[in-house]
């Protein structure tokens, strides 16, 4: 599933909600531990002018409990605790800079299921 979410808007050194959604529906047997079947990946793209990917900048990755960010983002990313109970693996950022306008994408996946979406934001 490929998702655009409505642009979003922030202020210099203010703090945003980035949006990524996905079905909580896992298609596994109740006895996994489902938050090994979970991969958010969020990551800074710049695309030219036919939408194509030039350049990809890790912002945050969580996987099995463990979270890896960006050197650009330390300190300043955070996804929520547990995302698979909640289908909410939105991305808040703090301490906005001009330069981290642009477009985000994020990347979930949950057992089979392979979420994408992509969501904008403007600094002012």
């Amino acid at each position: 599933k490929v998702g655009k979410s409505p642009p979003v808007r922030g202020s210099l050194s203010g703090k945003v909600s980035l949006p990524c959604h996905f079905s909580t529906m896992p298609t596994l047997p109740p006895s996994y531990n489902t938050s090994e079947f979970l991969r958010i990946k969020w990551s800074k793209i710049e695309v030219d002018k036919n939408g194509k990917d030039l350049k990809e900048t890790t912002v945050l990755v969580a996987q099995n409990g463990n979270i890896k960010i960006g050197q650009d983002y330390k300190g300043r990313v955070s996804v929520p605790t547990h995302p698979e109970a909640v289908g909410d693996a939105s991305l808040t950022v703090v301490k906005l800079l001009a330069s981290d306008a642009g477009l985000y994408r994020c990347d979930v996946m949950y057992g089979i299921e392979d979420t994408q979406d992509t969501v904008s934001l403007t600094v002012d």
